[in-house]
């Protein structure tokens, strides 16, 4: 399992997340928003199923719709409310990127049934939504609306979900989430999620 502190221009690259991915440590969860998700949708550490290390992160979806939900970590780069500040979005837990600086990010993922999709994303949820209390939530509810930044279609065993993003938006608001679209239209799905690195490429920043 990759660890490590905040990306940081001050600082030298490391993971943006920070600790094993065990829940109440990276933070992950469903999302709060009412974006339609099944509320039995679930995310919880595995200690059966690993890439490396001792644990990883189980994603129970449990019919066809998909299940987005923020890929998680602690950085410099986000307000404290969690808002998109040019349109009011909402980011929850996501991962936010530098503007001007381009990132290498990598997830090993596996999936059951096969041909299951997991997507890395870059998005967010509805205008005027709160964090974490939507009381009540705006007509319409909190939809997501984000961009296929990188797709796998799994298989049997792991793969690796990775790519280089270098069109972070100026605003600091590049926020990244993981969807799982499961191959069974009856069943839903069950992935896991390991090794999940974000990494800024310092070395490529234009001085």
């Amino acid at each position: 399992m990759q660890t490590g502190g905040d990306p940081s221009q001050n600082v030298g690259p490391s993971p943006a997340l920070s600790g094993d991915i065990l829940m109440g440590e990276s933070e992950w969860e469903v999302p709060r928003m009412m974006d339609g998700h099944d509320p039995r949708a679930s995310l919880t550490s595995d200690t059966t199923v690993a890439c490396t290390g001792r644990h990883s992160l189980k994603i129970r979806v449990p019919t066809s719709s998909p299940l987005v939900f923020a890929l998680t970590g602690k950085n410099n780069y986000r307000d404290v409310t969690n808002i998109c500040p040019t349109d009011g979005t909402q980011t929850e837990l996501s991962v936010r990127l530098q503007y001007g600086v381009p990132y290498n990010v990598t997830v090993q993922v596996q999936a059951s049934p096969a041909g299951t999709k997991v997507a890395l994303m870059a998005g967010s949820w509805g205008r005027g939504c709160s964090y974490p209390d939507v009381l009540p939530p705006p007509n319409g509810g909190c939809p997501y609306e984000g961009n296929i930044i990188q797709e796998v279609t799994t298989g049997r065993g792991w793969s690796a979900l990775h790519t280089i993003i270098h069109n972070v938006s100026f605003d600091n608001c590049t926020a990244l989430q993981i969807r799982v679209s499961p191959a069974s239209s009856k069943f839903g799905a069950v992935a896991w999620i390991d090794d999940v690195v974000v990494l800024p490429l310092l070395a490529s920043r234009a001085t």
